[in-house]
């Protein structure tokens, strides 16, 4: 039986719609590595921890299949106006903000580590953005540091299940790995598959 590995999340996989016309997305680019393994993905575009977790409620990684799991940034999107927001608070409101915000984004993801059933799994976190151009500037640092907010939770509790950590924050550092400010380009999709490649290689042995 040929080994096996799922993937579940969103573009950051689903990237196919970001790259050239003739260039693969992530999980073909994973495939055309590692060909000795059967690579499923059921990604896609635009979804949410809520999305992630029905995929792999729907199509669940059988007994001895690998897992490469993405998620949140959309989940980040969707409280991106705190960034924005110009609401007077006091510093303690503003954190007391952002714990809230935290642990609503917990609740969501552990619903999908529930649903990985302690398969063997890389879990990433969310990059930075790409940014860019001078529109960009005033809300860059307040927007990298509601990412770390979500990035806590997802490294808290992948730890705590026992799962792999990629951390893309460390892989993402060129402006050519993005296809745009939030999407992966091709080449940013092969450091991905890089990095699930000498994964697998060294959890599987």
């Amino acid at each position: 039986m040929s080994k096996q590995l799922f993937i579940y999340g969103d573009s950051i996989i689903d990237n196919g719609s970001y790259v050239g016309s003739n260039e693969p997305d992530v999980a073909q680019q994973i495939s055309s590595l590692v060909p000795d393994w059967d690579v499923n993905s059921f990604a896609t575009d635009g979804a949410r921890c809520s999305d992630i977790a029905e995929q792999l409620k729907h199509n669940p990684p059988p007994s001895g299949a690998y897992v490469l799991l993405t998620g949140g940034g959309n989940d980040v999107m969707d409280t991106i106006w705190v960034v924005e927001d110009d609401t007077d608070r006091t510093f303690p409101e503003v954190l007391g903000l952002l714990v809230s915000i935290k642990e609503q984004f917990r609740t969501k993801y552990c619903k999908v580590m529930a649903e990985l059933k302690n398969r063997p799994a890389l879990v990433s976190t969310i990059y930075n953005p790409k940014f860019d151009h001078p529109s960009t500037e005033p809300i860059k640092k307040p927007a990298v540091g509601l990412l770390t907010v979500f990035n806590d939770v997802i490294q808290e509790e992948a730890c705590a299940a026992g799962y792999s950590i990629l951390e893309l924050r460390r892989l993402f550092t060129r402006a050519e790995h993005f296809a745009n400010p939030i999407e992966p380009s091709a080449l940013g999709g092969e450091t991905i598959a890089e990095a699930t490649a000498i994964w697998l290689a060294k959890s599987s042995n």
